[in-house]
């Protein structure tokens, strides 16, 4: 039998679905993942609705664009 962590929940950080800007299918898709896993769906159905999560496009806000972390390194390395 499948157990979500010994049946004491999971933690989904708010910092994390604020960064990633997460839209409601991608709350869907773990829903849907919980759910397979509580149900003990066969693995190989879990395993695709895990890769869809997984290969879902995410971008990361509210931190430094790669240009201006690129410009800041370079400012380190000029002085």
């Amino acid at each position: 039998e499948k157990k979500v962590y010994n049946d004491f929940g999971i933690r989904i950080g708010l910092q994390e679905i604020a960064r990633y800007n997460w839209e409601t299918d991608i709350i869907e898709t773990i829903a849907i993942i919980f759910t397979a896993i509580k149900n003990n769906m066969p693995s190989e159905e879990i395993t695709k609705h895990v890769n869809n999560f997984l290969n879902a496009k995410r971008t990361l806000n509210y931190t430094f664009s790669e240009a201006q972390v690129n410009h800041f390194k370079k400012s380190l390395h000029d002085c």
